[in-house]
């Protein structure tokens, strides 16, 4: 009676070298995985369209609001974001609609948030950098400060002091990296340090790179 022959010792190595490379594979795959950092849609940060002069909102989903302090502003100055400004001597020619954080607060330390709706937040563990073009009027010694928040996490700031009193100066972009920590939509915060506050902050052209 003649004995039934199991595989042979070729037929068994032959089958493994076509197993293993299914198991790589498989092991391999999570480093294809696509990063939320690139596939996550980076915001537009732009104003956009804007409709009139001292308006409440912008293009892309932006809009303003005190957010602390109760109190109102003074007549003095508008405050509100603006069309482009297309000829004569003023400073903002040539810079796109803008957003201008100069009214007078009646209380100190009143804070004015711009906030957008609509765009993509930030995701952490990767590489943002916020660009925004700063114009300033200083007259006062009290600062006028500018806080650039994503989420809760402040990372950057501007104030006007102590830079020189020469009417309205463009003082150009500035830029801010954002911690590898931070996560959230980008506010960007006014704090008036005082009642009556002269002081004034124009922005203009705000951008964000992603990676």
């Amino acid at each position: 009676m003649s004995e039934t022959s199991g595989p042979s010792r070729r037929t068994v190595v032959r089958g493994a070298a076509w197993v293993t490379p299914a198991v790589v594979a498989g092991t391999a795959a999570p480093a294809f995985a696509a990063s939320p950092c690139t596939t996550s849609a980076c915001p537009d940060l732009s104003f956009g369209t804007v409709a009139g002069a001292n308006a409440a909102t912008a293009g892309n989903g932006w809009s303003y609001a005190a957010t602390s302090s109760p109190g109102s502003w003074s007549n003095t100055n508008p405050v509100g974001f603006q069309p482009s400004v297309t000829s004569g001597n003023d400073v903002m020619v040539g810079k796109g609609p803008h957003f201008a954080a100069t009214a007078e607060p009646t209380t100190a330390n009143r804070v004015l948030t711009l906030s957008q709706t609509g765009q993509p937040a930030l995701v952490s563990g990767c590489a943002y950098t916020i660009s925004v073009g700063i114009v300033t009027y200083t007259s006062t010694s009290t600062p006028l400060v500018l806080n650039v928040m994503v989420g809760s996490t402040r990372v950057g700031q501007y104030s006007t002091q102590p830079e020189p009193s020469a009417g309205y100066t463009d003082r150009g972009t500035k830029t801010f990296s954002v911690p590898a920590t931070a996560s959230g939509a980008v506010t960007f915060q006014f704090v008036f340090g005082a009642a009556g506050d002269h002081e004034d902050i124009k922005l203009y052209r705000p951008t964000i790179t992603c990676a």
